[in-house]
């Protein structure tokens, strides 16, 4: 029976050099979540709700008129966007057959409770954390690579539309607004090479990855220099080539990363915070396919820019992640584990907002 878990197939039981669950290390296990410093998240929140956004006001002020003066009326430039809202789910089963001649099967139950496996050192070391870890990377998933309209020839082989095509995502988003002409984007030329090594060499040229950020810095509404909480969102591989255009052309200077979770680190560039998300390379990596050129990534090096309190993720529920629910099924003998939420996300301002890509 198919079904969901670890495959032990690789792992002899009781063979002198492993002897207990707990001794076995996992490569990808996530610190507690802190998706709030990637995305601003909005709890209670309703699909086809509005999301209002007011910017600064215009030009304020004119020469003193003494006594009695006119009063005018400036009315600050306001806009919103909608809530596009959905439900997801993980909903995976285990049958403890699968566990048969594996080193899992000495840490089930025993007689008519073998196939619970629930409160079992297996699904409550093992199992239960790494379905945990797998919400929080749906929701980045979602909520920046999200495409209602994904085909089929834009995902490599083997890959569920419906792991993409929940809501329209951050990146989407972005992508729209800059084909109407609403957000600012910089071309970043190596993404359009027709090979990896072809894409990463060209993006290790002198300049290429500080020119990138500078011209994001010069080229984007004066009106967003002055916001303190500016920042910018980068894949983990122009993160990379932006450390080397920095070592090798400035003088072996260094940028100081800080961890904050998940991999995800920030560091400051010309006074922005910069954090470098490595889940977006994964997605790019593994999930999404060049439609123009097979043998290169799709968009490996990409940049978003604005105000943090631009970008946010919305859900009906109270709190910002779904509770993992674990339970043993009499009736069909089977473990089961059920995850649902809602989620939807938003650029609020699309003004406010700059790309590389």
């Amino acid at each position: 029976m198919a079904s969901a878990g670890i495959n032990f197939a690789g792992l002899t039981p009781q063979n002198g050099a492993l002897q207990e669950l707990a001794e076995l290390i996992f490569l990808n296990l996530q610190e507690e979540d802190k998706l709030g410093q990637l995305l601003v998240f909005m709890t209670e929140q309703r699909n086809g709700k509005k999301v209002g956004f007011v910017g600064k006001p215009g030009l304020l002020g004119k020469a003193s008129e003494g006594c009695n003066p006119t009063y005018d009326n400036h009315l600050t430039a306001t806009s919103e966007k909608t809530w596009d809202i959905k439900e997801w789910q993980i909903s995976e089963k285990i049958c403890y057959e699968d566990l048969v001649g594996t080193i899992a099967q000495h840490f089930a139950q025993n007689g008519t409770d073998v196939a619970d496996l629930t409160d079992t050192e297996y699904m409550d070391e093992i199992v239960r954390p790494l379905f945990e870890q797998a919400i929080p990377e749906l929701i980045i998933r979602y909520a920046f690579f999200g495409d209602k309209d994904i085909a089929t020839n834009e995902l490599q082989d083997g890959v569920s539309a419906g792991a993409f095509n929940l809501i329209d995502g951050i990146w989407k988003q972005l992508f729209t607004a800059v084909t109407e002409g609403k957000t600012k984007r910089v071309t970043i030329e190596a993404n359009t090479k027709q090979t990896v090594d072809a894409q990463y060499e060209a993006m290790r040229a002198p300049g290429a990855a500080t020119g990138v950020l500078n011209d994001l810095i010069i080229r984007t509404p004066a009106k967003m220099r002055n916001l303190a909480n500016r920042r910018f969102i980068v894949t983990q591989a122009f993160a990379d080539m932006l450390n080397l255009d920095i070592q090798e052309n400035n003088k072996g200077s260094n940028l100081q990363w800080e961890s904050i979770f998940a991999g995800i680190q920030k560091t400051t560039y010309q006074g922005v915070e910069l954090l470098a998300v490595p889940q977006f390379d994964e997605i790019i990596q593994n999930y999404l396919k060049n439609t123009t050129d097979a043998n290169a990534y799709d968009k490996p090096f990409r940049v978003i820019y604005g105000p943090k309190d631009n970008f946010r993720a919305g859900t009906e529920s109270k709190e910002t992640l779904a509770t993992l629910k674990v339970w043993f099924n009499e009736d069909e003998q089977t473990n089961k584990m059920l995850a649902k939420d809602t989620l939807g996300a938003l650029v609020v301002a699309d003004d406010y907002a700059a790309v590389a890509y």
